[in-house]
C-alpha cells in the first residue's frame, strides 16, 4: 500500500473511525527488511540467530540443525537407487550415470517456481491473486521448461551414452527416450510442488519461505530420482 500509493504515513482508526495512531514509511521499511532477511535465511537453511554470536561452534550448530535432516533425506535417495539395483545391470549403470543431472535440473526448476511464488506472496503481488490464475501461469511455464529440458537432456544423453546396439539388452534410443520422458516428468512434479507448497504452508500458518529451503529441495531430489529410475527401467528394460 505504501509503495503503490507513494505514502509517507497512514492513519490508524478504531472501529468508530476515530484516529488512534499512525504508521510511518520508515517503520514499514524496517519491518520489510526484517521479513526479507528472515526469508533469505530460511531459504538458505539457517536463521539470523547465528549472526548474534561470533562463535563458529554456535554457527555450525545452527546450520547443522537444517543439514542433518537433509542428510537423512539424501539417504532416502540412496535407498531408492538401491531398490532398483537388481534390474538389468547394464541399464542400471547407464541410468545411474544421469541421476545427478535429473536431480539437479528438476530440483532447480522446482526451486525457481517456489522462489517466484514465495516472493510474490511476501510482496503482496500474489496475495490477492486467485490460486487458479497463478497455477495456470506456472503450469504453462513448467510445461515449456520441462519440454525444453527433456529434449535437450535427451540429446545430451544420446551424445554421452557409450552403449552400442548389440552390446547390451537395450537399444540406446530406448534409453534416450526413457531419459527424456523421465526428465520431463521429474521437472513437472518438482515445479508442481514448488507451486503448491508455498500456498499450502501459508494456509496452515507456516512461513512459505520454508518451501524453498533445503528440506523441501532434498525431498524434490528423492522424488525426481524415484520417478526417473522407475520410468527408465520400465521403458528401457
Amino acid at each position: 500500500m505504501f509503495s503503490k500509493n507513494d505514502l509517507i504515513v497512514v492513519p490508524v482508526l478504531d472501529r468508530h473511525h476515530r484516529l488512534i495512531g499512525r504508521i510511518t514509511a520508515d517503520r514499514v521499511i524496517e519491518v520489510a527488511e526484517e521479513e526479507a532477511a528472515e526469508d533469505l535465511y530460511t531459504m538458505a537453511g539457517t536463521d539470523p540467530d547465528e549472526l548474534d554470536r561470533f562463535s563458529a561452534l554456535h554457527a555450525a550448530r545452527v546450520r547443522m540443525t537444517w543439514l542433518l535432516p537433509c542428510l537423512l533425506g539424501t539417504s532416502v535417495t540412496a535407498l531408492v537407487m538401491m531398490f532398483f539395483k537388481n534390474n538389468d545391470p547394464l541399464i542400471y549403470v547407464a541410468a545411474a550415470a544421469f541421476v545427478p543431472m535429473i536431480a539437479a535440473i528438476s530440483g532447480n526448476a522446482g526451486l525457481q517456481t517456489s522462489a517466484i511464488v514465495v516472493s510474490g506472496l511476501a510482496t503482496g503481488r500474489l496475495a490477492a491473486v486467485k490460486f487458479s490464475q497463478v497455477c495456470t501461469r506456472e503450469v504453462r511455464i513448467a510445461l515449456l521448461v520441462a519440454l525444453s529440458c527433456g529434449v535437450i537432456g535427451g540429446l545430451a544423453c544420446a551424445a554421452l551414452l557409450d552403449a552400442k546396439p548389440g552390446e547390451s539388452s537395450v537399444e540406446p534410443a530406448r534409453l534416450v527416450f526413457a531419459f527424456a520422458a523421465a526428465m520431463f516428468s521429474a521437472i513437472m512434479v518438482a515445479t508442481t510442488l514448488g507451486l503448491l507448497l508455498p500456498f499450502l504452508f501459508r494456509r496452515i500458518g507456516i512461513d512459505p519461505a520454508i518451501s524453498s529451503g533445503p528440506l523441501v529441495t532434498t525431498a524434490n531430489d528423492s522424488i525426481s530420482v524415484a520417478i526417473y529410475m522407475m520410468l527408465t527401467l520400465f521403458l528401457a528394460g
